[in-house]
């Protein structure tokens, strides 16, 4: 697809500079104003850029939509493999891991983003693949940091489990920050994982 007409090419990285503010003022607009107020006039305004610019970058709106939904877990994601690639024993790791989670889980500002994004998300077949393409891809990074348990299933189960608290205490702190004790919460959590890793006899490959 060919740049928008009078403008002059830009180099690989100037592209991604002008993707990557578009899916920032997108961010921005779902945080503040909710997805009903995710318009090419406000993306425009949001970003400074045109809205062809939406269009050459990412094909439309639902194009910017599914860049945004990798935006949220790109950073879990590099962090995640940091984690695993650490030195020291496998607590250590796990440790590393379950800390990303905590402050995955706190974080008010990618929960309400991912809150925003999600009926319209099952809604819409591709994007739903893709968030389940996340998910899976999660699921495969903490069970990298799970080498000591057993079998299969156990670490497959306890991946989810892991991936289920990110969501479910997150939205819990997003619902009522008074009252929800999260800092407490994730630390009876962390402990109930190390616990049941350390009941477990070593992984045979």
């Amino acid at each position: 697809m060919a740049p928008p007409s009078g403008r002059k090419k830009t180099t690989a990285k100037g592209k991604r500079n002008v993707s990557e503010r578009l899916v920032q003022a997108a961010r921005t607009i779902i945080i503040r104003d909710g997805l009903a107020a995710l318009t090419f006039a406000s993306i425009e305004s949001e970003s400074g850029a045109s809205r062809s610019l939406i269009h050459y970058h990412f094909g439309g709106r639902d194009g910017l939509l599914m860049a945004v939904v990798d935006s949220i877990f790109d950073a879990w994601r590099q962090e995640s493999e940091a984690d695993a690639a650490l030195d020291g024993d496998e607590q250590t790791r796990l440790m590393a891991s379950l800390d990303l989670d905590e402050r995955m889980s706190a974080d008010r500002e990618t929960m309400t983003l991912f809150v925003e994004l999600l009926p319209h998300i099952l809604r819409a077949p591709e994007l739903c693949e893709r968030l389940r393409a996340e998910y899976r891809e999660g699921s495969f990074l903490e069970r990298r940091v799970l080498t000591s348990v057993s079998t299969d299933v156990e670490r497959n189960d306890l991946a989810g489990l892991m991936i289920a608290m990110v969501d479910g205490l997150g939205l819990q702190l997003l619902v009522d920050p008074d009252h929800v004790q999260h800092p407490r919460l994730f630390q009876a959590w962390k402990d109930v994982v190390l616990q049941f890793v350390q009941s477990k006899p070593p992984h045979q490959e």
